[in-house]
């Protein structure tokens, strides 16, 4: 028997390291199409993706960085500023996004398309 046994994974679900990686479906892929969403990271460490980018490297590392704003920052107070921040300046405009985006190396997502970053963190 190994004493690291790897990720646990089936066909929809993954946990690795605390954090659960759920392969939408059913209504959570519903809710992913209405908010134009490729995953959505919730403060209890699951993370929802679109079933056509659950490998996608590049947006795991975008939603790790959610679930590191959620441990520095508190699950209440990342969900009231997450909150705060959306209906203020928008999806492109909240600075948790912000910060998400500028620190995957090499994956600009929807910050490219902007041409800028802000410090928002008010």
């Amino acid at each position: 028997m190994r004493d690291d046994p790897g990720p646990r994974v089936t066909w929809m679900r993954q946990q690795v390291g605390g954090v659960t990686w759920v392969r939408a479906e059913g209504l959570r892929l519903r809710l992913l199409d209405f908010l134009r969403a490729d995953g959505l990271t919730l403060p209890w460490r699951v993370v929802y993706l679109r079933p056509s980018r659950f490998e996608d490297a590049n947006l795991r590392a975008h939603e790790l960085v959610h679930i590191e704003q959620i441990d520095r920052d508190g699950s209440l107070t990342f969900s009231l500023r997450y909150v705060w921040w959306l209906v203020r300046h928008g999806y492109d405009g909240n600075p948790y996004e912000i910060e998400a985006y500028d620190r995957v190396p090499g994956w600009p997502g929807r910050r490219a398309r902007l041409g800028r970053s802000k410090n928002l963190m008010r």
